[in-house]
């Protein structure tokens, strides 16, 4: 969001998961980012198989590298180097990640409903 907002030409995102996920909750959850008083900058949430969308196909490169690094990173700690292609991507695109640990994600849970929204 904080990528498009400034945007003074009103455009808009769409929000596209795999559709290996999608469920009936999830649906639910998108239609919720739908509402226009909410995010009138989301255009749609929906699901695509991520061989028939490169955004997903690059979504999944970062998600299977972020994966891997934290792995190491549990091992080596702050001396854990990414991978050659997540040092690219983060050489070189706009990002933003931390890593959390078991207090982190107790802490992320306690301020989350059941059905992950935030209280």
């Amino acid at each position: 969001m904080r990528i498009v907002e400034p945007n003074e030409h009103g455009h808009q995102i769409t929000v596209c998961f795999d559709k290996g996920i999608e469920t009936a909750r999830l649906r639910y959850i998108g239609q919720l980012f739908m509402r226009p008083l909410d995010r009138p900058r989301i255009a749609s949430v929906t699901f695509a198989r991520v061989e028939h969308v490169p955004p997903l196909q690059g979504a999944d490169l970062v998600a299977t590298e972020n994966y891997w690094h934290a792995a190491h990173w549990l091992k080596l700690g702050e001396s854990a180097l990414p991978r050659p292609h997540l040092r690219h991507y983060l050489a070189n695109m706009l990002h933003q990640g931390q890593i959390l640990d078991r207090e982190g994600i107790e802490g992320e849970l306690c301020r989350r409903s059941p059905d992950g929204l935030l209280l």
